[in-house]
């Protein structure tokens, strides 16, 4: 499951002309819908400036990874959109991403005299349009959960957040933000990796001082 949302959207509205604003979201939103399609995906709806996506298959793993896949792909042509269109280059636009896997329910939603969508449902779609809008919470472009992680670890490159407890569930789930694939981290990035998770862990282990001296030598 994918949410994704754009990042600052109502003051773009407050800054351009009503027509700017819908030919930049169309132009994300275009180029959103095809990447999703080339890894087989399907996008459920589009929400204002966010977008619901979902892959179902019967290989769990190879589901997840084509999300991966799809999400590292469309961070890719985002790029280089912000440097195709002047208004973009000057202000580029950013997205959020919300990724989890599970068991949903697919099914027909709405009035049977008025309109019927066919839709994605459950509690594991509720946890991704979480996980996308706690990114912001945490400062970071994406947010996967514990469950999308166990089933791609093998082709990506990860940093773990923390551990959430989002509204309404009672058992934390641990967060992950996607930083490349698998071997595909820089050598300075590989550094402050092995920095941040040395000092997470002290921090896990209620070693505040030793942990907050470690994020000192980061930025220091």
């Amino acid at each position: 499951l994918l949410f994704t949302d754009i990042v600052n959207f109502t003051a773009r509205c407050e800054k351009y002309p009503p027509d700017s604003v819908v030919e930049q979201i169309n132009t994300i939103f275009e180029l959103i819908t095809k990447t999703i399609h080339k890894h087989d995906g399907d996008v459920d709806k589009f929400m204002g400036d966010a977008c619901m996506a979902y892959w179902i298959g019967d290989e769990h793993a190879s589901s997840a990874i084509k999300l991966i896949d799809a999400v590292q792909e469309i961070r890719d042509k985002i790029a280089e959109a912000n440097l195709k269109s002047e208004i973009l280059t000057e202000d580029p636009i950013r997205i959020r991403y919300g990724m989890n896997s599970g068991e949903i329910i697919l099914c027909d939603i709405g009035s049977s005299e008025a309109r019927i969508d066919l839709t994605v449902i459950g509690d594991h779609v509720n946890l991704a349009a979480r996980l996308e809008s706690a990114s912001k919470q945490y400062g970071v472009e994406s947010l996967l959960s514990e469950y999308t992680y166990e089933l791609t670890a093998s082709e990506i490159e990860v940093r773990e957040i923390d551990r959430i407890k989002v509204y309404g569930k009672n058992i934390p789930v641990v967060v992950y933000e996607l930083l490349s694939k698998k071997g595909m981290l820089t050598d300075t990035q590989k550094e402050l990796l092995g920095i941040y998770n040395f000092a997470k862990d002290l921090y896990s282990k209620g070693n505040f001082s030793d942990s907050s001296s470690s994020l000192y030598n980061i930025l220091f």
